[in-house]
């Protein structure tokens, strides 16, 4: 019920925002033919409580890692797009053992498990090519159980290519994060004129950062991309706003939830969608997060938890987290979300893991 609230607080804003705009053709930061307009409309919608970042674009790009943390984020975890990349053994990209390696679908699913998230991933082994047909019902799926999705993509006058492995045509890796149908989201069947909502690596995603919208008619294309994106632009930093699933070999991986988990559901947002790229010697910087503690209960008492380490930090027991926990904040819920500013900023290198738990249940 609380993420459905977060939702209908973001369509207020955006219809504002299209309000004070006029026309939907003001918005510069929005990539044609691509739209950051979500379809308001639409009858029943979930989208999770993140929003678009920006990749760094060093040793092949940190598209994967990025994609990670833009999810991750919604589970009320942050982790550093280096911290990913350190987490995951070779793939056939980019990287070494001291910095760690490029994410792909070769090595994504190790890096899951590592971060200490579970995750579901579509069968491209199994499933009979072309695979479009039962991907697309996956992805659907997934986004229609809440779940955040990190998609393999094809964009516009990229090579299609991926390093040369064999049945690997994707350019590139985003989030995607959201849907809205004018069927109810306990039918997961695929019509076409379902919208989901993806990043594009480049932030900000249209002015007011919530991403490109695209039909699911739309989204899949041939290696020659002569149909669904034909008019995307094919220029680097504008192709990946209007990019499309391939038609034989598409992968896609969600993330279902935490491995170590505890208490109510928390989604964090921080004050800036850039981290500074230490690999290119930038200073770190600060981010001061707002954590949201979901679907709790009036006039009870809650803990809100930070551990350093990310969800590594984490003890596998509740009872051990006031011992652990790098800082502690203690509130009694007024309605089914609390809201806190956390005091003490988040290292922008760093891995920081909040969790949301009654305080009687450290008793149990």
């Amino acid at each position: 019920m609380l993420r459905t609230l977060f939702l209908n607080k973001n369509l207020c804003l955006l219809s504002l925002f299209l309000l004070c705009s006029n026309t939907l053709t003001l918005d510069s930061k929005c990539v044609a033919p691509g739209t950051c307009n979500a379809p308001l409309d639409a009858k029943y919608a979930f989208i999770l409580p993140t929003e678009p970042r920006h990749q760094w674009e060093t040793d092949g790009g940190f598209c994967g890692a990025l994609s990670i943390q833009t999810i991750a984020l919604a589970h009320g975890v942050w982790i550093s797009q280096d911290l990913i990349r350190k987490s995951a053994g070779p793939g056939g990209g980019h990287g070494e053992k001291e910095v760690g390696y490029e994410i792909l679908h070769t090595n994504i699913e190790e890096v899951l498990t590592n971060l200490g998230f579970s995750y579901d991933a579509f069968d491209h082994k199994n499933t009979p090519v072309p695979q479009a047909g039962p991907y697309l019902a996956w992805l659907k799926r997934q986004l229609a159980l809440e779940r955040g999705v990190v998609w393999f993509i094809m964009c516009k006058g990229d090579k299609h290519d991926c390093y040369g492995m064999k049945n690997c045509t994707y350019d590139h890796i985003e989030a995607v994060y959201g849907i809205w149908s004018n069927h109810p989201l306990s039918d997961h069947t695929v019509y076409s004129d379902d919208v989901l909502v993806h990043t594009s690596g480049y932030a900000p995603d249209g002015m007011a950062n919530t991403g490109y919208y695209r039909r699911f008619d739309t989204l899949v294309d041939t290696i020659e991309m002569d149909k669904n994106c034909s008019d995307a632009q094919p220029e680097w930093r504008r192709n990946e706003a209007y990019p499309c699933v391939d038609h034989n070999f598409p992968f896609g991986y969600s993330i279902t939830g935490l491995l170590r988990n505890g208490g109510q559901p928390v989604a964090l947002k921080l004050d800036n969608y850039e981290e500074p790229n230490i690999r290119n010697g930038t200073q770190v910087v600060y981010f001061t997060g707002t954590v949201t503690c979901q679907r709790t209960t009036a006039g009870v008492k809650y803990g809100l938890y930070r551990f350093k380490q990310g969800n590594a930090g984490v003890p596998s027991h509740v009872k051990d987290y006031a011992k652990v926990a790098e800082k502690i904040y203690i509130f009694t819920a007024e309605s089914d979300s609390h809201v806190i500013i956390d005091q003490h900023p988040i290292l922008s290198s760093s891995a920081v893991a909040y969790r949301c738990l009654e305080l009687s249940a450290q008793m149990k």
